[in-house]
């Protein structure tokens, strides 16, 4: 994903210049994997590539998001543990991990916005 965020915000503006950095229409693809998540992509949100009224959708949408990993290591954790114990000085930074880690399934927010009051709603039910 990362690299059709990157795909989608490089470059001019131009529709072939973009379906040629993405590999649609083109006899020769920078990768075959950025052509093929492209196309999984466009199916899941029900966009029809033959179309470039769908592409320039498809660029658009990919253009305004960016995908962060952060490697699940005792470092990346430690990092968040101290930065949770900042914001909720008052609870185990080990609990509130938890209950947020936790809070997208309970919750049933799997694939869907998630809004700050929500969260807040939720923590505040389990007594954070």
């Amino acid at each position: 994903m990362d690299e059709l965020h990157d795909c989608s915000k490089d470059g001019s503006n131009s529709l072939e210049e973009y379906k040629e950095r993405i590999g649609i229409g083109s006899q020769e693809s920078p990768s075959q994997r950025i052509k093929d998540n492209f196309c999984k992509l466009a199916k899941y949100l029900e966009l029809d590539i033959s179309k470039d009224e769908d592409i320039l959708r498809m660029k658009n949408f990919l253009s305004r998001f960016e995908v962060i990993l952060y490697p699940d290591n005792s470092n990346t954790i430690t990092q968040l543990l101290d930065k949770i114990s900042l914001i909720f000085s008052n609870n185990s930074p080990e609990a509130v991990r938890n209950d947020l880690k936790s809070f997208a399934i309970e919750e049933y927010y799997l694939g869907k916005p998630i809004y700050y009051k929500d969260i807040i709603y939720y923590l505040e039910m389990n007594s954070i």
